[in-house]
C-alpha cells in the first residue's frame, strides 16, 4: 500500500491552513473501492476547496480480521487528530467497515458510549435507508446530496454553530421531533463535479485508469424495489455541453483514455447517443453499468461495443408477464432477445440479473423466466458468453415494497433449484441467503443490530456473522425479516422525509398487490 500511495495521482495537502478544521474522510472499505466511489472523490475535493477546512482520506487495509490503526493516506496523521469524521455509507456492509476503522483508531463506535472525541457524520444511501441504526453510531446523519449538506456542516462546526443546523433540512440528529427533509441539488450543471481525481497510474486496475463522470441522478422509471431511484428522486441530468466540458477536461488533467459513466439509466439522458458518439470520436473507451434492455437497440449495442465494453449487463429481474407488473418493470421478451443477439454479434458477453421472492410469484413464473432464458441462451456462441446472477427481493426502505417480507430460505433454495435445473450448463450465481437476511436486518436495524455489528468488528468477523450474535442474544431474526403491517409507520419514515408521501407508497403497494 505504501509504495502504491507513494505514486498516487491527484492528492492534495493544504499548506498554510493553521486554523482550518480538519475533516477525516473515512471510507469503510479498501482503497480500490474508495477510488471507484465518485461520491468519495467529490467529498475530498469539495472540502479541500473550502477556505476554512482541509480533508484527508482514510481507508481500510482489509475487510476482515485485524485492522491496523488507520492513518491518513495524505499525511500519515492518525484518525484521532481530526475534529470531524465523515463516512459515506453506500451499502449495508459499510456499517461494519466503519465500526472496524473506528475501533482500530480507539474511537468508540457506539454514540451513547462515546464520551468525547470527534464528531461523526454519515451519509449516503445506507445511512438514509436505516437512520435509526445510523444514529446508534453517528452524531449526525446527512440527509440528501453532498453539495447542499457538506459545506453547511463543515462551516457550522468551524464557527461553533452546529446546534443551529440540527434537525433542520438535511441534518438528522437524535431527538428530532419531526422527519428531517432531504436536501438535493436541482441543477447538476451548476453542481460541483471533481475534475482532478485521485488514482494510482499504471496500476492495471480499472479504477486506476478511468475518469469517473456523473451523467445523472435518480431514475425516471421508479421500479417498486429500487432504493436508489426513490432516494435519488427527482430525476436530473447534466446537459450534453456540460458533460463534454467535464470529460474533455477530466481525461486531460488525469491523463487517462477511459471514462466510467455514472448513471442509473444512461440512455434516459435525452442526448445519450450523441454523448457516447462524442466519447468514441475522442478516441476514448468507456464503461456503462447495468442497462435497461427496453432502452437498447442494435445501434446502441453497437455504440457500447465501440466503447470497448466487453460485457453487456441486462437486468430484466423477471420474464413473467404477471410478476413484472408487481415490481413495475416489464421488459418485452422480444427486446431482451434482440439486445442479447446484438451483443453476441458485436463480440460481447451477456450477464443477466434476476430477482426471486417477489410477492405473488409462483413456480410457473420461475419456470417461465428460466425457460425463456434457456431458449435464448441456446443460441449463444458459447456457454462461456453468458452468466446469470440471482438475488432474493430485498424489501428496501422508502419503496412501495418496503412492507414485504423476505422470502424464506426454503423457498429461495427451491426456486434457485428450478432455475439451475432448466438452465443446465449455464453459470448461475446466487447471493447467499444469509447475506440477504443481513441486508434486511441492517436496513431495519436498531440498537440490537448496532451491538451485533460492534461485536463483529471487534472480533474481525464478516458482517453476516451478526446473525449468529443476535440469535445468541435471544433476538428473533424474524422480527426484522417479517411482513410489516400496512398500518405500521416504518421507523425510517418517522425520521426522514425523502419527498415521497407515505400514503403514496402505500397506495402503490396496494395497487401492486392487485396484480397478484
Amino acid at each position: 500500500m505504501k509504495s502504491k500511495i507513494g505514486r498516487e495521482h491527484g492528492t492534495i495537502v493544504k499548506r498554510g491552513c493553521r486554523y482550518c478544521i480538519g475533516v477525516a474522510l473515512l471510507y469503510p472499505a479498501v482503497y480500490s473501492a474508495a477510488v471507484a466511489s465518485l461520491a468519495y472523490q467529490e467529498l475530498y475535493y469539495l472540502i479541500n476547496m473550502l477556505e476554512y477546512a482541509y480533508a484527508e482520506r482514510f481507508v481500510a487495509k482489509r475487510m476482515r480480521g485485524h485492522e491496523d490503526p488507520p492513518r491518513s493516506l495524505d499525511t500519515g496523521a492518525p484518525l484521532s487528530k481530526f475534529k470531524l469524521i465523515i463516512a459515506p455509507l453506500a451499502y449495508e456492509a459499510d456499517y461494519l467497515g466503519l465500526m472496524r476503522l473506528l475501533l482500530a483508531a480507539n474511537i468508540e463506535p457506539l454514540r451513547d458510549r462515546r464520551r468525547d472525541g470527534p464528531i461523526i457524520a454519515v451519509g449516503g444511501p445506507a445511512a438514509m435507508a436505516s437512520p435509526q441504526l445510523a444514529l446508534e453510531i453517528a452524531d449526525i446523519v446527512l440527509v440528501g446530496d453532498i453539495e447542499p449538506t457538506i459545506p453547511k456542516l463543515v462551516e457550522a462546526i468551524y464557527h461553533g454553530d452546529l446546534e443551529e443546523i440540527m434537525c433542520k433540512d438535511g441534518f438528522l440528529v437524535q431527538g428530532c421531533e419531526k422527519p428531517v427533509r432531504k436536501l438535493y441539488t436541482a441543477d447538476l450543471d451548476k453542481a460541483f463535479h471533481p475534475i482532478l481525481q485521485f488514482r494510482i497510474p499504471g496500476s492495471g486496475e480499472p479504477w486506476g485508469e478511468a475518469f469517473l463522470v456523473e451523467v445523472s441522478r435518480g431514475c425516471p422509471h421508479m421500479c417498486s424495489f429500487c432504493l436508489a431511484a426513490h432516494l435519488g428522486m427527482p430525476y436530473r441530468y447534466r446537459s450534453f455541453k456540460k458533460l463534454v466540458e467535464i470529460i474533455e477536461e477530466g481525461v486531460n488533467i488525469n491523463r487517462v483514455s477511459r471514462v466510467a459513466f455514472y448513471a442509473l439509466s444512461l440512455f434516459d439522458h435525452p442526448q445519450a447517443d450523441k454523448l457516447v458518439e462524442h466519447v468514441i470520436e475522442m478516441g476514448l473507451s468507456a464503461s456503462i453499468g447495468s442497462l435497461r434492455a427496453d432502452l437498447l437497440d442494435d445501434k446502441r449495442v453497437e455504440l457500447i461495443a465501440r466503447l470497448g465494453q466487453k460485457v453487456l449487463t441486462i437486468a430484466p429481474e423477471t420474464l413473467s408477464e404477471k410478476v413484472c407488473k408487481v415490481i413495475r418493470k416489464c421488459v418485452e421478451w422480444e427486446r431482451v432477445v434482440e439486445v442479447s443477439k446484438a451483443a453476441w454479434r458485436y463480440g460481447m458477453h451477456t450477464k443477466y440479473y434476476l430477482i426471486l421472492g417477489i410477492p405473488g410469484e409462483e413456480q410457473r413464473d420461475i419456470e417461465e423466466t428460466a425457460k425463456k432464458l434457456a431458449e435464448l441462451l441456446s443460441k449463444s456462441p458459447t456457454k462461456n458468453f453468458t452468466s446469470i446472477t440471482v438475488n432474493p427481493l430485498i424489501p428496501k426502505p422508502f419503496t412501495p415494497l418496503q412492507w414485504t417480507q423476505l422470502v424464506s430460505r426454503k423457498a429461495y433454495r427451491e426456486r434457485i433449484k428450478i432455475i439451475k435445473n432448466i438452465l443446465k450448463g449455464i453459470r448461475v450465481e446466487e447471493l447467499p441467503y444469509n447475506e440477504a437476511v443481513t441486508q434486511v436486518v441492517i436496513d431495519r436495524g436498531d440498537k440490537n443490530v448496532a451491538l451485533a455489528l460492534r461485536h463483529a468488528a471487534e472480533v474481525g468477523a464478516s458482517y453476516a456473522s451478526i446473525l449468529s450474535y443476535l440469535k445468541r442474544q435471544g433476538v428473533h431474526i424474524e422480527n426484522y425479516t417479517r411482513q410489516l403491517d400496512l398500518n405500521e409507520v416504518p421507523q425510517w419514515h418517522r425520521m426522514i422525509d425523502v419527498g415521497i408521501p407515505l400514503v403514496s407508497l402505500k397506495r402503490t403497494f396496494e395497487l401492486t398487490l392487485q396484480n397478484i
